[in-house]
């Protein structure tokens, strides 16, 4: 038997990795700057803004998914 998440906590978990990648990529960031490479930096900050893009888009489908489910107003 295969395990369906339920949409609401399929979204939450979506919303917890996009956060870790955010984090990740924001560390990832930090070190390239303190080690001395602005050109692997600027890549990195690139890529964050992608994450960053994509953590707000799951944070409005969590939102959606809640309030289709009538937990939000």
């Amino acid at each position: 038997m295969s395990f369906m998440e339920d949409p609401i906590a399929q979204a939450e978990r979506l919303v917890r990795e996009a956060e870790e990648r955010v984090a990740q990529g924001r560390a990832l960031v930090e070190r390239l700057e303190r080690d001395g490479h602005p050109d692997l930096a600027h890549t990195a900050r690139e890529l964050l803004a992608i994450h960053e893009t994509r953590l707000a888009l799951r944070r409005e489908h969590l939102r959606i998914e809640r309030k289709w489910h009538g937990f939000d107003p």
